[in-house]
């Protein structure tokens, strides 16, 4: 009787946060840390991710409601992290990807099979995919010192130019992002490198692209002589335009994350994702030089700031739900994740105070023992009583919560850039979990303590 009673304080106490803001982290796929992931939705607004192992196995999921796993067929050996993918208006899925021979193949599914056919093109790297207004594969990729465009019309590609460099230069390029709207129009971002041979003169520039018929258009976003692009991810706006958000270093000192032209955190990019909502607020998803996992929107006037407080990713993707809330999905040593805020771009007074943090991977009813692992000890945390009162410190592992009194719990774990003092109350009440008083992101896992 007593453990339903505390299940019954335990659902009171999540109703309460009911309208608080949190992120709902969970694991996808153990198996899935390879070097590239992507989301895309599907006409029936199933979310779907493609990702590969470093194997080379691509897998696509369905991570809602309950993840569900297909595997691309393996017809050939397939370069870890080369794939790319994207889903038409009737469901049908396109996955790109480099074989180990670096020729780039396409594969197709629909309702009920696969076909999977080879280009004529040999990227010999990751080659950005994506399906224009008809239904047909749109892959980029570079051809000696060009980068080109490529389409499938009928039985026959099409190539498009987009840009040759200067072969004294040792030029290179990168495509980073590609799309089709909704009027035809294919869109890119890509970056160009070049260095002069025997001299410590080098430098990047990003560019962002729209090819429509015949008409190619395209852009100097930013860079030159002695810049560095480190990352960069685009998309496309609410009324069609095209941006990019990326990491940026200049000899002069001159360093941190960009949208577009505009610095948005001093702190270096390494990896970015960039999506605008319906509303027309950028959000974007990066991880910083100090390999930490950051989340921000533009509210009317200020951007908002999140630490999700994740190291070691390896790769990441954003993706917008219909409530314009954000989906992070990102890899590490342990496998796919997928952080789904919840509230989190709300305007309401009561969201712009304290994060709530929550995660299925924590104990939620446990007796003598409370066991955390390691990913939820990445500082140091402590327990607290459901009066606000901390009881005592934890550490990764086992943690002897015997001497405890049975009832509902809450594991907390501090923002590295502020500390609540020794013995100082954690709040639970109303729609947060944490005091106000400190504007500092806090993880707070829900425990059960039994007799």
């Amino acid at each position: 009787m007593r453990v339903r009673g505390l299940a019954v304080a335990a659902l009171l106490f999540c109703t309460s946060l009911a309208g608080a803001w949190y992120w709902d982290v969970r694991q996808i796929d153990s198996a899935g840390w390879g070097a590239s992931v992507e989301m895309r939705w599907q006409p029936d607004s199933q979310l779907v991710m493609c990702y590969s192992d470093t194997l080379g196995n691509i897998r696509l999921t369905w991570p809602f409601p309950e993840p569900k796993y297909l595997d691309l067929p393996h017809w050939r050996s397939v370069i870890p992290g080369s794939q790319a993918f994207d889903v038409d208006s009737d469901g049908v899925i396109g996955v790109s990807y480099v074989g180990t021979d670096g020729r780039n193949c396409y594969a197709i599914k629909n309702d009920t099979s696969w076909t999977d056919a080879e280009t004529p093109f040999y990227p010999y790297a990751r080659s950005p995919t994506t399906i224009d207004t008809a239904g047909n594969p749109v892959i980029s990729f570079q051809s000696s010192e060009t980068l080109m465009l490529a389409r499938k019309q009928d039985t026959q590609w099409v190539t498009t130019m987009l840009m040759t460099g200067d072969a004294s230069m040792n030029p290179g390029f990168s495509c980073c992002d590609l799309g089709s709207k909704a009027d035809g129009t294919i869109w890119g971002v890509f970056c160009y490198y070049y260095s002069w041979p025997w001299q410590k003169i080098y430098g990047t520039i990003l560019y962002s692209f729209e090819v429509q018929d015949s008409q190619t258009n395209v852009v100097t976003i930013k860079g030159g002589a002695v810049n560095q692009v480190y990352c960069a991810s685009g998309c496309v706006d609410h009324r069609g335009g095209v941006h990019a958000s990326y990491g940026y270093w200049q000899q002069a000192m001159t360093e941190g994350l960009f949208l577009d032209a505009s610095l948005i955190d001093s702190t270096r990019a390494i990896r970015t994702a960039v999506r605008y909502d319906t509303l027309g607020r950028p959000q974007i998803a990066y991880v910083t030089w100090y390999d930490t996992l950051m989340f921000r929107y533009h509210d009317p006037g200020i951007w908002r700031v999140f630490n999700l407080q994740t190291t070691g990713l390896r790769a990441l993707t954003l993706a917008i739900d219909k409530n314009q809330e954000p989906l992070i999905a990102y890899t590490t040593r342990d496998g796919l994740f997928l952080a789904r805020g919840v509230g989190v771009t709300g305007q309401g007074e009561e969201r712009r105070g304290q994060m709530v943090y929550g995660s299925r991977s924590a104990a939620t009813v446990v007796s003598r023992v409370l066991f955390l692992p390691s990913a939820v000890l990445s500082r140091a945390s402590s327990l607290f009583s459901l009066a606000g009162r901390k009881v005592m410190d934890l550490k990764p592992g086992a943690n002897d919560v015997s001497a405890l009194s049975p009832g509902v719990y809450f594991v907390v774990t501090p923002s590295p850039f502020s500390s609540p003092p020794e013995g100082e109350r954690v709040k639970v009440r109303g729609r947060s979990a944490l005091g106000v008083k400190h504007q500092a992101s806090s993880v707070v896992t829900k425990v059960i303590i039994a007799e």
